[in-house]
């Protein structure tokens, strides 16, 4: 349930706010490359995402959340 300072009894006060980030990683082994699956001139080996957000819970029932994402691909990528 939603942190309510002001009042217990009953729904009232800023809410609840959580801070949440991840980060993920994907990396694709040189045998993708060696065997013919993919062409290491066009396609990269690995790839980076990395989020940072806020969550702001006003009620049982009612969630806002704002988020920022960021991906970072490995050489080479054309554009």
């Amino acid at each position: 349930r939603p942190f309510v300072p002001l009042d217990r009894n009953e729904a009232r006060g800023p809410g609840a706010w959580e801070l949440v980030s991840r980060v993920s990683r994907l990396r694709v082994g040189e045998q993708m490359f060696a065997n013919g699956f993919a062409d290491p001139d066009l396609w990269s080996n690995s790839a980076t995402t990395t989020e940072v957000g806020v969550n702001w819970y006003w009620n049982d029932y009612l969630k806002f959340y704002a988020f920022w994402l960021h991906g970072a691909f490995g050489d080479p990528v054309q554009f």
